[in-house]
């Protein structure tokens, strides 16, 4: 399909970076998720691929709308997901649930 997981590595060195993903997890609506290497936070990979990720959900695949969700203390992946215009719906305990639309 055209949802799936995906490693990303550096242009140069081919060193990797982490792994992006759009999948179907539990709902229609295709959630977002990343783990980038420690080594590599705050060198922006993060955003510019996720802000990829959902140019190519809306653009090329035609989704209206993207899920995401984050562990409430994860402060870099919350930036993350606010500077790419994510939205905080619903918070638990252990979980922020973001949503994008279109």
């Amino acid at each position: 399909g055209d949802l799936g997981v995906w490693a990303a590595e550096t242009q140069e060195t081919k060193e990797f970076v982490g792994w992006f993903m759009l999948l179907k997890r539990d709902a229609e609506i295709p959630e977002l998720g990343f783990m980038v290497v420690q080594k590599h936070w705050g060198s922006g990979f993060a955003s510019e691929i996720a802000k990829f990720l959902v140019d190519y959900a809306f653009k090329t695949l035609q989704y209206q709308s993207l899920v995401a969700k984050t562990d409430p203390t994860n402060l870099a992946s919350i930036r993350v997901l606010e500077k790419i215009g994510f939205q905080l719906k619903e918070k638990t305990d252990t979980l922020n649930y973001y949503q994008l639309h279109a």
